[in-house]
Formats: C-alpha cells, structure tokens, sequence
C-alpha cells in the first residue's frame, strides 16, 4: 500500500496531509477529515483506541500506519462523480 496522496480528481492540485495527533485532515479544494479513533473502528481494530501516547500525542505506530493508510486509500479512491453540487 502506498501512503503517497494522488492528485484531487475534482481541481488537479496536490493535496495537503495535516495530521494533528488526534484526526487526520486532506485537504486542496476539497476537504477530507476523520478522528483517529473512528479510523479504528471502521478498520476493525477498536482495541488501537487504548494506545493513546499523552506525551507524544499520538497513537502506537501500528495505529498511526493503520490511519495514514486508510485515510490515504479513501483520498485515492474518489472520482468527479462523488462531489456534491
């Protein structure tokens, strides 16, 4: 799985990836923005949750990857045909 964001289908620009700790955010003309920890249970992985870093903000690795990769297969996946008017 490649963790590298296509192009928006809907304006061409490259996206920009903002991760904060807690949700991750993509963002060009459109907007794509999901927490953490609803990531893990659209995965499956509900148990990830617990891994929560105070100091480091931030979740284990493994949770980091798991979101980063779903996030970006999400970006990836779109086509002109899902943008609302």
């Amino acid at each position: 799985m490649s963790n590298k964001l296509k192009p928006c289908p809907f304006c061409g620009d490259k996206p920009v990836y903002e991760d904060d700790g807690s949700c991750i955010n993509i963002s060009c003309c459109c907007h794509m923005y999901m927490q953490k920890y609803d990531i893990f249970y659209e995965v499956g992985k509900p148990e990830l949750k617990n891994f929560w870093n105070e100091k480091k903000w931030r979740y284990c690795r493994i949770g980091e990857n798991i979101c980063k990769e779903y996030m970006t297969k999400k970006w990836n996946t779109r086509n002109k045909k899902e943008k609302k008017q």
